[in-house]
């Protein structure tokens, strides 16, 4: 009998198992219903011929607003390693798909959380309503509760004639909750089946409530992810849900007088009522020469007014000169430097005894707010130790003057160590004190973040090995004075004006560097700067992705001078021009004379009178241009002085140049030039006459389809930089 009874037992308690991991017949119907299929079609720029896309979706209103992926909409591909931009033509909302009752809509980007992969589309119901789902507060999920995932895996493989997909439902349980240092839930852990396709799909409990979108599978494992319904929730509520979605809205803008406003690369004339917009995504550019440009991505929702300002363009001449260590500092003028400062208690001080204090600080990777950076045994620590640029910064943007101090050690000796101490942290970039463990140097150089580059202003070589001790990096900055100093001793001496002041913090990279004894004291700002170096620029390094972050260009038409804007975006920027006229994309932010270039790009097909070009030393209307003649197959040095051209050199390129992204190298130093392909001499020149003078970097364009994915420029002396 006692047998028996638990017997019952059990298989009552399985039976109960089994129900609880059960979803009824009445909610399967309603989440299948609220579960929409997506459709997305692209422009590829170098053919203009469309392609489409597709994923997974939900709604989240009565009203019709869909919940799905970020990257099911975002307007680039990627093809063996290279990324394209590729201008959305539309996207397709698919109701019941599968179905004979399926209804298409035309849909409207309304909002985009690219962090956590997610956007918000919206489409016009005429009226009607929908079923949608809840999302679930995150806190109340936990380890094994069963979830059902719903989407359309393989998208149009299923087709069921032009109704799309029907959806497709698997079942699992939530495996893992993965939480951010900063305890907050990053990712929902799932193993129930997604395949591609399934991206953007609900992720869903017994009842039918979202507990995550679907958005990644780890390799061929039933390791799948899901966005935390939390984020989601904070997407819908930026958004007024009952304004009406496809309407037009009014937007006035304010720019400075004579500048020219584009709106999705095509100019508008500014009225006193504003400008029509259509509601959803759209891409503000403002140009005036002599000013960086304005570049905006915006989401119109309802009348908006922007007041558009354009910083004024500052070129820096760039003239490397060769490195020095400086002049020594006299004993009685180091004591008279640091005899204040030991005076006074430090502004700020951190030890790393409390790791509660780390969420004041702001961690940076590569310009991405990445966190690699923790607090453990009384130590500051970077955990990675990849090519990323790591930084970790705190304080004011109005700190100037002070003497900043702190320990580090490199320890990672099998890569190129290099760590240090930024100082005079801004929105333009920072001064960085670091150790370079490889060439056993100590390094002054300016980072800037726009475009992301670096430039070394002094350097010492040091007699003595950086080896796995702890080493004390100390900089003391006042006025436009900077002296570095190495285990107590001064090593930098320097004046320069990059950076009139800003926050404090830390560098790493490739390098799982610690950090500790960080005290930062303020010191009173000189009059006059009668010691130091004067600045120069030893070696440096920049590179642009084409970005809508490519403020630093001036885009004008060669014949009239007027702003002619190149399609910057995410993946790239594509030009295609129906016109003969010359388009000149003109990098404003430095002048230089020697220089390398690596410019990555890819070329569509040839028409009469295709060409694309390399402006360097440009001083006014005269300049050198490396010219590629895509419809004559053939590279030529051209220089340019008003209206008259001279060939200098040409060479015959092969037609398959064109034919796959290329990347085209090219060196000036003094009175040559040469040109590469992937190592392949393309055209060599040198010539005592040679036009010598520093001047600006421009590319031109005239009848041809082109992307332009990546530059990188250098000092001839300097490899490409490796912090991303």
């Amino acid at each position: 009998m006692h047998r028996t009874f638990w017997a019952f037992f059990l298989l009552c308690s399985s039976a109960t198992v089994l129900v609880a991991q059960s979803m009824d017949r009445n909610t399967l119907q309603r989440v299948k219903e609220a579960s929409v299929f997506v459709q997305v079609t692209h422009s590829f720029p170098l053919t203009g011929d469309e392609f489409s896309g597709s994923g997974s979706g939900f709604f989240v209103s009565e009203s019709g607003h869909v919940i799905t992926n970020y990257h099911v909409v975002q307007a680039q591909v990627s093809a063996y390693g290279i990324t394209f931009p590729t201008p959305l033509k539309g996207v397709e909302i698919i109701r019941n798909p599968g179905h004979s009752n399926f209804e298409k809509y035309p849909g409207q980007i309304l909002a985009v959380d690219k962090a956590h992969d997610l956007a918000l589309i919206g489409i016009d119901l005429g009226g009607d309503s929908v079923p949608h789902l809840d999302i679930l507060p995150s806190d109340s999920l936990y380890e094994l509760i069963p979830v059902w995932a719903f989407g359309f895996p393989f998208g149009d493989e299923f087709s069921v004639l032009d109704r799309g997909p029907e959806v497709s439902v698997t079942q699992g349980h939530v495996t893992a909750l993965r939480h951010d240092d900063r305890a907050v839930l990053d990712k929902v852990q799932i193993d129930a089946v997604v395949n591609t396709g399934n991206s953007g799909g609900p992720a869903v409990n017994q009842r039918g409530e979202v507990m995550g979108v679907v958005n990644m599978r780890y390799g061929d494992s039933r390791v799948n992810f899901a966005v935390p319904g939390h984020f989601a929730q904070n997407l819908i509520q930026s958004v007024a849900l009952d304004a009406p979605v496809n309407v037009t809205s009014k937007v006035q803008i304010t720019s400075p007088e004579g500048s020219r406003v584009f709106v999705d690369w095509k100019p508008v004339a500014a009225s006193p009522e504003g400008i029509s917009v259509p509601h959803g995504q759209h891409t503000i550019c403002v140009m005036q020469e002599g000013s960086d440009a304005y570049l905006g991505e915006y989401f119109v929702l309802g009348p908006q007014s922007l007041d558009i300002r354009l910083p004024q363009t500052r070129d820096m001449v760039i003239n490397p000169v060769p490195a020095d260590s400086g002049a020594p500092i006299a004993p009685d003028a180091l004591n008279a430097l640091l005899d204040p400062v030991r005076a006074q208690p430090p502004m700020y001080a951190e030890d790393f005894s409390e790791r509660d204090h780390l969420p004041q600080w702001r961690q940076s990777t590569g310009g991405a707010e990445q966190r690699t950076w923790y607090v453990a045994e009384g130590k500051l620590h970077q955990h990675v130790g990849n090519s990323d640029l790591h930084a970790i910064f705190l304080g004011e943007k109005h700190w100037a003057d002070y003497h900043v101090q702190a320990r580090l050690r490199i320890q990672d000796e099998d890569n190129d160590g290099r760590a240090g101490i930024i100082f005079r942290e801004n929105e333009a970039g920072f001064y960085l004190l670091r150790l370079h463990r490889e060439t056993d140097k100590v390094q002054l150089l300016y980072h800037s973040k726009g475009p992301f580059g670096w430039f070394v202003l002094q350097e010492k070589q040091l007699t003595q090995d950086i080896d796995d001790e702890w080493h004390e990096l100390g900089i003391h900055v006042a006025g436009n004075r900077t002296v570095g100093f190495l285990d107590g001793v001064p090593v930098i001496d320097l004046q320069s004006d990059f950076s009139p002041g800003g926050r404090v913090g830390f560098y790493a990279v490739e390098t799982r560097a610690e950090f500790d004894d960080l005290q930062v004291t303020p010191v009173d700002p000189p009059a006059t700067v009668a010691q130091g170096s004067p600045a120069g620029v030893r070696s440096f390094w920049f590179s642009d992705e084409f970005s809508l972050e490519s403020t630093w260009w001036y885009h004008y038409n060669a014949e009239t001078g007027a702003p002619s804007p190149w399609a910057f975006s995410e993946g790239g920027c594509a030009i295609a021009f129906d016109d003969e006229s010359e388009r000149i994309c003109e990098f404003t932010r430095y002048q230089m004379a020697d220089f390398r270039l690596n410019l990555n790009i890819s070329m569509g097909e040839a028409v009469q009178g295709s060409h694309f070009g390399v402006v360097f030393r440009k001083v006014g209307d005269q300049y050198l241009k490396l010219e590629l003649d895509h419809d004559a197959d053939e590279i030529r040095l051209v220089f340019v002085n008003g209206k008259r051209k001279k060939v200098l050199k040409k060479e015959e390129l092969g037609s398959e140049f064109f034919d796959n992204s290329s990347l085209l190298r090219l060196q000036v130093e003094g009175d040559r030039v040469l040109c590469e392909s992937y190592e392949l001499p393309l055209l060599e020149y040198e010539d005592k006459d040679l036009l010598q003078a520093p001047g600006r970097l421009a590319l031109s364009a005239t009848q041809v389809r082109l992307v332009l994915h990546r530059m990188t420029v250098s000092s001839v002396n300097q490899d490409f930089g490796k912090e991303k």
